[in-house]
């Protein structure tokens, strides 16, 4: 007898481990009532998004690497179609600090969420000589009509491997109405 309870013992820690396991795999959940919400990537840390024009959103912040800190910041902007602000937009780095600098638009790709939500994936490049960022932006629409932008941005050096990560990031991404 005291042997299948060693067993069973041995089977609900392994079960137990499997799901801690899962669960940090995972990262943790960035969410804005009736706003946003978005899984982080593994291992990342969330703060508060600084200053009056990134709207104190809670912010994604990967480990540093190559003289860069990758992160994820959320602004909205305004309303319009997607086709239009596509057309219109002026790429701007969007990072931790509140500085911004013009960047350089160099595609853009439609991209679907998970639970479908339908928006464009904007690659844009640092323009200097050496670049020190890329950002790739993604950009929807909350059900009122305004444009919501998630700018993941990294080193240079990091983006094959990085965008992967955001991609599955930007899977998770809700936009949330009043309430939610």
């Amino acid at each position: 007898m005291n042997r299948r309870y060693l067993m069973m013992l041995v089977l609900l820690l392994a079960m137990a481990a499997g799901c801690s396991l899962a669960f940090a795999e995972e990262g943790v959940t960035l969410r804005t009532p009736s706003v946003f919400s978005y899984v982080a990537p593994p291992g990342w840390t969330s703060q508060v998004a600084g200053g009056l024009t990134l709207g104190g959103f809670p912010q994604a912040v990967g480990p540093a690497s190559n003289n860069f800190t990758p992160d994820i910041t959320f602004m909205t902007h305004g309303y319009a179609s997607l086709a239009q602000y596509a057309q219109t937009y002026q790429p701007r780095l969007i990072d931790m600090t509140p500085r911004t600098f013009p960047l350089k638009l160099v595609d853009q790709t439609p991209f679907l969420t998970a639970a479908g939500v339908k928006g464009i994936r904007l690659h844009s490049i640092d323009p200097a000589s050496p670049p020190i960022a890329v950002q790739y932006s993604y950009v929807f629409l909350n059900s009122d009509g305004l444009i919501c932008e998630f700018a993941c941005a990294c080193a240079p050096v990091d983006a094959a491997h990085d965008l992967p990560i955001f991609d599955a990031s930007m899977k998770t991404a809700r936009l949330l109405r009043t309430g939610e």
